[in-house]
């Protein structure tokens, strides 16, 4: 998972979202087409995309602590198969 717009509010977060998606499946096309050339099977990568207000920060305790996002707006984000 990747969130932008915390926690450093940035006017172009969906603009960077979509552009590392992008990246992100075209990177994996390459990784895949390295592969079946080894004859190793591809990956089929799902990316979801959702712009929504969520609950940012450090959730856990003191011996393991995560800087992450919670909340509807991460949960129902639609993942296209590409």
């Amino acid at each position: 998972m990747a969130f932008w717009n915390a926690p450093v509010e940035r006017p172009d977060h969906v603009l960077r979202a979509c552009a590392a998606a992008v990246r992100a499946v075209r990177r994996m096309e390459r990784v895949n087409d390295a592969w079946e050339a080894e004859g190793r099977p591809r990956i089929h990568i799902r990316i979801g995309l959702n712009c929504a207000q969520v609950l940012v920060g450090n959730v856990g305790s003191s011996n393991r602590l995560s800087y992450t996002a919670l909340g509807d707006g991460v949960n129902v984000a639609p993942a296209l198969r590409h």
